[in-house]
């Protein structure tokens, strides 16, 4: 049997735990092939903090996908993002690109974190209705995959918060960065938590007795967004979420606010997840909130998204018009995603790594104007944002200021 998990189930921890307690992970032996449990792998995944597990046979990509990539690819929508178009074969089949794969362990972690405030002119609009119509059919519409994190006991760790501060009507502080980059270095947080699970697959079977078969788990791979693996991809096959009409994968009942990672195990699993039906519906929400107007039915066209050009995009200066289209953000865009309803229904995490640090919750606007080289490293050391550089940076702050600035002069003239 397969055990489900649930965000936000009522009251239900000791139904849960009980749930847990009573099931023994085991392994079993197949045409003299070790056949790994896919429960154990969930419950070790919860217990390590995940916030969602999925698992999928390594088989090649869908035709259909791999047309539609083609296509994006060859329309030069993917940008200067060159290392996009290397190592097609290994990405459309995962065989390749790890000898002896037999399953993919597709895991989120939850980076959404809020810091209120008492004003924030610029926080994306609620929609309550939505908002209450989702959350009234949490448990019909969450992904078996997920788990009710907060709530478990079963790790120093916890996902998530217990609350929602967007469907409380909380004001959010205002940080110009997208989430993902106002924390540590995913990266780091990611593999660190992807090698414990593999190690401890690993150790659980030599304790079991079957050390030839965690020899053979020793080609495993670990993944997360460091090599040709189309995580958003494998993510659905798993049943964690699906690829939103934003390019995202939206989980449901928890939105897209989520760092994907990979295992890429060399065993065999006894069950295999089935992929989440499209639930974006009629709405069109983040195409119409997109200032760059990047998104399409052919997917994003990277050489407009702001993301892709505060970030990605190495010109001296930033194409004409950016700066009037950033607002006032100048590293990443989280408009598609806010305006998610999914996302509403988001809860803070309550992973130490994704905090903002106090030093960067106490940048003023002119702190950021005159921002420094030495500012610059000592702010953002093991972040993100590093990868834009400090004359990234400076290029995005001086373009947004530049607007900020004329269309204060602008209003002066009125």
């Amino acid at each position: 049997m397969s055990l489900r998990f649930f965000p936000n189930p009522p009251h239900n921890t000791p139904y849960l735990l009980f749930q847990l307690s009573w099931f023994t992970p085991q392994f079993s032996q197949h045409r003299h092939n070790m056949i790994l449990s896919s429960e154990y792998i969930k419950a070790e995944a919860q217990r390590l903090g995940f916030f969602a597990c999925g698992i999928s046979p390594a088989l090649p990509m869908d035709a259909e996908h791999v047309a539609r990539r083609q296509q994006w690819l060859d329309e030069g929508m993917h940008g200067e993002m060159s290392y996009l178009e290397r190592n097609e074969d290994k990405r459309r089949d995962p065989r390749l690109l790890v000898e002896g794969v037999q399953c993919i362990v597709s895991l989120a972690l939850n980076y959404y974190t809020f810091v209120p405030e008492e004003s924030a002119p610029n926080y994306p609009p609620s929609d309550d209705k939505t908002a209450h119509n989702l959350t009234e059919n949490t448990t019909s519409t969450t992904s078996s995959n997920t788990f009710d994190a907060e709530n478990t006991n079963r790790s120093s760790i916890s996902p998530a918060s217990t609350t929602n501060p967007r469907r409380e009507k909380q004001k959010e502080r205002y940080i110009p960065l997208a989430r993902y980059a106002r924390g540590k270095d995913y990266h780091d947080e990611m593999k660190a938590r992807l090698f414990q699970l593999l190690g401890n697959i690993r150790q659980h079977l030599i304790d079991n007795g079957h050390t030839a078969a965690a020899e053979q788990l020793e080609t495993s791979r670990v993944f997360t967004d460091t090599a040709p693996v189309d995580e958003r991809y494998w993510a659905w096959k798993s049943g964690l979420g699906w690829i939103g009409k934003n390019s995202q994968l939206i989980i449901p009942g928890a939105g897209s606010y989520f760092f994907l990672g990979e295992l890429f195990l060399t065993l065999p699993a006894d069950a295999f997840d089935s992929p989440v039906e499209n639930r974006c519906g009629t709405c069109t929400k983040c195409l119409r909130a997109c200032p760059a107007q990047c998104l399409s039915e052919r997917g994003l066209d990277a050489r407009k998204c702001l993301s892709y050009l505060t970030i990605e995009y190495r010109g001296e200066q930033l194409p004409e018009g950016t700066g009037e289209k950033m607002g006032e953000m100048f590293y990443g865009c989280d408009r598609c995603g806010d305006v998610c309803p999914w996302n509403r229904l988001a809860r803070p995490t309550n992973i130490e790594a994704f905090q903002p640090s106090p030093a960067l919750l106490a940048m003023t606007w002119e702190d950021w104007r005159h921002l420094t080289l030495e500012e610059y490293r000592t702010l953002f050391k093991g972040s993100a944002v590093k990868r834009a550089k400090y004359e990234g940076l400076k290029r995005n702050i001086e373009a947004m200021f530049s607007n900020i600035d004329t269309a204060c002069d602008k209003h002066k003239e009125d």
